[in-house]
């Protein structure tokens, strides 16, 4: 199922949702999650009018650098997944870093 880019856009930056930061590049928005002085994920979206809806294969490829499942990511945009899941997953993916990565 595609997905509209500015809804990706919220969900990345949004304080309750995944908490990215992000760059207004030149050609493409440039999102990082750094936590603590450490950085945990980054992707990027082209900011070109052929990319205002994101296919399956863009999504897959997002989830897999901010490192969630495509699943995941889809339930993020339709807001049923939230910080405190996305922090807990990187609990699990990062034990070693796990004080750096606050569930409130």
């Amino acid at each position: 199922m595609p997905a509209e880019r500015r809804d990706v856009h919220r969900i990345l930056i949004h304080q309750t949702k995944l908490r990215y930061n992000y760059e207004d590049k030149r050609d493409h928005y440039v999102y990082t999650l750094v936590l603590s002085g450490h950085q945990f994920g980054w992707t990027k979206i082209s900011r070109g009018s052929a990319y205002r809806t994101l296919d399956d294969t863009l999504l897959a490829k997002i989830a897999r650098q901010i490192h969630l499942q495509t699943a995941d990511l889809k339930q993020a945009i339709e807001c049923t997944f939230n910080w405190r899941d996305y922090a807990q997953l990187l609990r699990q993916k990062f034990p070693a870093d796990r004080d750096r990565i606050p569930l409130g």
